[in-house]
């Protein structure tokens, strides 16, 4: 489809729920990590928070992943990866 993408990726690869469901111990291969089957979801999930949710006690430390935050998964991971690296390059501004 793009075949000067070729030349630029360095690396790839093909994830499909069972691939996630190996490496991750994700029920079912969610990308979510865990079935929302409880009407509750089991930590505190307020979307305005998540900018916070990349900061740690340890000065100089971030965190970023599928399980920084919830809903956790995959989304999350790509979210809270931006997020940290944002705040990475702000500080090496400074």
């Amino acid at each position: 489809m793009y075949p000067e993408l070729d030349e630029k990726t360095e690396d790839g690869f093909v994830a499909t729920p069972f691939t996630l469901m190996q490496r991750t111990g994700n029920t079912g291969g969610a990308i979510t990590g865990w079935a929302f089957t409880n009407s509750r979801i089991p930590a505190v999930s307020s979307m305005p928070a998540i900018a916070k949710s990349v900061r740690t006690p340890i000065p100089g430390v971030l965190q970023a992943g599928q399980w920084s935050f919830s809903p956790s998964g995959l989304p999350v991971s790509i979210l809270t990866g931006k997020l940290a690296a944002d705040r990475v390059l702000k500080e090496l501004r400074r």
